[in-house]
C-alpha cells in the first residue's frame, strides 16, 4: 500500500513539474501566459518581482523536492507512514493553490498582471493543461482513446480583448468522460452525429480526433482532399444541395512507401478512412475503409548506341477491397485491379540525325524519336494505345539554304535560311481511335530593302509557331514583323521587330457553350482571333554633328521579363570633350517567380584633358551605380581586383 502512494505522488510530481519549469524563468512563464491566450511581455525586473509574489512557487518546489528525497531512497530502505504523511499534506495544499492561484501585492504590478481576473483565468486553464500533458507524455495511448470520444479536446478560440491573442484551449469534458466509460457506444454516437436523427454524421470532427489520436500514437497520418481513384471509382449522384467531392475529406495512414532507384520500383502500402453517402449523394452516412497498396517497376535495355528498350509494369489494388460501415450495417465490396504495361522503342542520338543534307545546306533533321505500344485500365475493359512520337525543340527540322535556289530567289528572299519545325505525336487507341498531337514551328526572314519617304524597310519576319492559349492546346500563333531604319537630321535610327501578333484558336462545340469571349472575338464559326501590336525587340540610334556624337541600343525582351540598354555620347566643347557611358538593365520577374522587378544602373562621365583640383589633383572622371533589388558579390570582386 506505501508502495502504490509513493507512486501515486510520484505522478502527482511529474504532473506539476511542467509547471515549475515554466515558473523558472522569464521566457517559460511569457509563454505559460501566451499558451492561455494572454499577449504579455516581461521584463526581468518585473520578472524577479513575481517570483516572490507567487504563492504557489515555493510549495511547488518543496513538494517536488520531497518526492525526490522519499525516490531517492535506497530500496531497502522502507518508505514510512509519516514519509507519505508530508506528501499527503504537501500535495493536497498544493493542489488546493492551483486550483485557486493566488499573488501577493498585486498593486504592486501593471495591467493586467494586477488584475485579479487574470489570475483567475490562468487558474482555470492551468490544471487541464497539466494533466493533459501528463497524459499525453506518461500515458500515450490513453491520451489516443480520450482524443477520440471527445473527453480531451482542443479548441480554437478567438478574443479580441486587449492584451488578448488567439490560442488552442486545452478542454477536459468530465461529463463525456462518465458517458464514455457508463456506455461507450452510445457516448460515441451522440458526440459525432453516428446515426442521430436529424443531425448529420460529424465526419470533418471524427477526422481530425482520429488523425491527432493516431498522433499521440506516433503514427504517421494525414488529412487530405479525396484521391483520384477514390473520386473516380465511387459513384456519387449529383447532389443540388451537398457537393461531397469539396465537402469530404480523407485520412491517410501510410504504412510504407518505398522508392527504388536502381530497379525503377516504387511501392506504397497505407489504410484510407473516407466518409462517404449512403445513396451517392447527400451528406456522408458512414465510412469507407481501403486498404491501400501500388506498385510499379521499370527497366531500360540499351540495345546499341543509338536505340534502347524501356519496359514499365504498373499496378494499383486501392480499389479491389472496399469495406462500407454505416449505422446499420457493413457491406464489403470489391473491385478490378487497375494495371498497365508499357513498353517502347526510344533513340538515343547524341546529336541531331540528318535524314538527308548536312548542317550547312538544305537539309531534313531528327532530333529524338520513340514508339511505345501500352495496355491501361482494367482486366475487364482493356485500353491498348500505339504511340508514335518525334520530340526535340523541334523533334523534326526541315530547312532550305537560300544560297542553294535561283538568282530570282537569292535576290528577293534574306540570306538567312528558312527552317520550318514539327514535333509530331500520333496515337491509336482501341477506344478513341487515331489522335494527332504535337506542334509546328515556321521561321523564316524575307529581305526588303525598300525605301519609302526616308524610312528603309530591310527586312519582313514571318513566324508560326504553337498558340499561347491553354483553353485551346491547337492554337497557333502567327507574327508578322518589320525591321526599318532611316535617319532625322544627324540622328541615324533602326528598329527591330515590330509588328502585328495573330493568334488563332480552333474552340469546341462545348467551349463556345460555356465560355463568353470578349477577346478574342469569334469569326468564322468556331475560330477566335486574337490581333495584338508586337512591340519592337530592339532600338538603335546613331548620333553624328559637329558638337554631339554616339549612340545607344535598347533591347526589349518580354519572354524573358528583361529590358535593357546601353547609351554612349560625346560632346565636344571648346576647352575639353565630355563623355557619357550609361548602360542599365530591368528585370520585372525576380528569382523564384516572385513579384517584383529589379533594376541596376550604371553611369560614368569622362573628362578630356581632365578638370584641374587643388593640391595638384585633377578630375578625369566620375560616375554611380544604382541598385534596386540587387546584391553584391563581394568575395568575386576582391578576387578579381586582387588578381587583376
Amino acid at each position: 500500500m506505501k508502495k502504490q502512494l509513493s507512486y501515486l505522488y510520484l505522478s502527482v510530481r511529474d504532473l506539476v513539474t511542467p509547471l515549475k519549469e515554466s515558473m523558472a524563468s522569464l521566457e517559460g512563464l511569457e509563454y505559460l501566459f501566451h499558451k492561455y491566450g494572454w499577449e504579455i511581455e516581461l521584463d526581468e525586473e518585473g520578472f524577479e518581482n513575481l517570483k516572490p509574489a507567487l504563492v504557489l512557487k515555493e510549495p511547488l518546489e518543496k513538494f517536488i523536492d520531497a518526492v525526490d528525497l522519499l525516490m531517492d531512497k535506497p530500496q531497502e530502505e522502507e518508505i514510512g507512514f509519516s514519509d507519505l504523511e508530508v506528501l499527503i499534506d504537501q500535495g493536497n495544499a498544493l493542489i488546493k493553490l492551483i486550483a485557486n492561484l493566488e499573488v501577493d501585492s498585486l498593486s504592486d504590478f501593471k495591467v493586467p498582471l494586477k488584475d485579479p481576473e487574470f489570475w483567475a483565468d490562468i487558474a482555470d486553464h492551468l490544471f487541464n493543461d497539466l494533466l493533459v500533458t501528463y497524459i499525453q507524455i506518461h500515458k500515450p495511448i490513453a491520451h489516443a482513446l480520450l482524443q477520440f470520444l471527445g473527453v480531451i479536446r482542443y479548441e480554437e478560440v478567438n478574443s479580441l480583448t486587449p492584451f488578448r491573442t488567439a490560442y488552442t484551449r486545452v478542454v477536459v469534458d468530465w461529463d463525456q468522460l462518465v458517458k464514455s466509460v457508463t456506455n461507450p457506444l452510445q457516448a460515441f454516437n451522440a458526440y459525432y452525429h453516428w446515426n442521430q436523427k436529424n443531425q448529420d454524421f460529424d465526419h470533418r470532427q471524427f477526422l481530425r480526433n482520429l488523425h491527432r489520436s493516431l498522433e499521440s500514437l506516433k503514427v504517421q497520418s494525414h488529412v487530405t482532399v479525396p484521391s483520384n481513384d477514390f473520386l473516380s471509382n465511387t459513384a456519387f449522384n449529383p447532389s443540388t444541395t451537398y457537393n461531397i467531392e469539396e465537402e469530404v475529406m480523407e485520412l491517410y495512414i501510410p504504412f510504407l512507401y518505398g522508392m527504388y532507384l536502381t530497379d525503377r520500383a516504387l511501392v506504397e502500402l497505407g489504410l484510407s478512412f473516407t466518409p462517404i453517402p449512403k445513396n451517392g449523394s447527400g451528406p456522408p452516412f458512414g465510412l469507407l475503409l481501403r486498404p491501400i497498396s501500388r506498385g510499379a517497376i521499370g527497366q531500360e535495355v540499351k540495345l546499341n548506341e543509338n536505340l534502347k528498350l524501356d519496359w514499365k509494369l504498373v499496378a494499383d489494388t486501392s480499389n479491389l477491397l472496399q469495406i462500407k460501415f454505416y449505422p446499420d450495417s457493413v457491406h464489403f465490396e470489391s473491385n478490378e485491379i487497375n494495371a498497365g504495361a508499357a513498353f517502347g522503342f526510344h533513340s538515343t542520338f547524341t546529336g541531331p540525325h540528318y535524314i538527308f543534307g548536312s548542317k550547312n545546306t538544305t537539309h531534313l533533321r531528327l532530333e529524338q524519336f520513340s514508339i511505345e505500344f501500352k495496355i491501361l485500365g482494367t482486366p475487364s475493359d482493356p485500353e491498348i494505345q500505339l504511340i508514335f512520337r518525334i520530340y526535340g525543340n523541334p523533334g523534326l527540322n526541315a530547312t532550305i539554304v537560300i544560297d542553294e535556289s535561283d538568282n530570282f530567289l537569292q535576290e528577293t528572299v534574306a540570306k538567312k535560311p528558312i527552317e520550318a519545325g514539327f514535333s509530331p505525336e500520333i496515337i491509336w487507341s482501341n477506344k478513341s481511335g487515331i489522335t494527332f498531337n504535337g506542334s509546328v514551328s515556321l521561321d523564316t526572314v524575307i529581305g526588303l530593302n525598300k525605301e519609302v519617304a526616308g524610312i528603309t524597310f530591310e527586312s519582313l519576319y514571318f513566324s508560326l509557331s504553337a498558340g499561347k492559349n491553354a483553353d485551346s492546346p491547337k492554337s497557333t500563333s502567327m507574327n508578322l514583323a518589320l525591321a526599318v531604319s532611316g535617319n532625322l537630321g544627324p540622328v541615324n535610327f533602326r528598329v527591330e521587330k515590330i509588328g502585328f501578333s495573330l493568334e488563332v484558336n480552333p474552340f469546341t462545340r462545348q467551349q463556345l457553350q460555356e465560355q463568353a469571349f470578349d477577346k478574342p472575338s469569334l469569326v468564322f464559326g468556331n475560330l477566335g482571333l486574337d490581333l495584338d501590336f508586337l512591340p519592337p525587340k530592339g532600338i538603335g540610334i546613331l548620333v553624328k554633328s559637329d558638337i554631339l556624337t554616339g549612340g545607344g541600343f535598347l533591347e526589349l525582351d518580354p519572354g524573358s521579363h528583361r529590358y535593357s540598354g546601353v547609351l554612349a555620347l560625346k560632346l565636344a566643347l571648346e576647352k575639353r570633350d565630355i563623355g557619357l557611358v550609361a548602360v542599365g538593365m530591368i528585370e520585372t520577374r525576380l528569382p523564384n517567380a516572385e513579384k517584383g522587378f529589379s533594376m541596376l544602373i550604371s553611369i560614368s562621365v569622362y573628362f578630356s584633358p581632365a578638370i584641374p583640383l587643388a593640391f595638384g589633383f585633377n578630375l578625369y572622371a566620375v560616375g554611380g551605380l544604382v541598385g534596386i533589388h540587387r546584391t553584391m558579390n563581394v568575395d568575386i570582386l576582391r578576387e578579381r581586383i586582387r588578381n587583376g
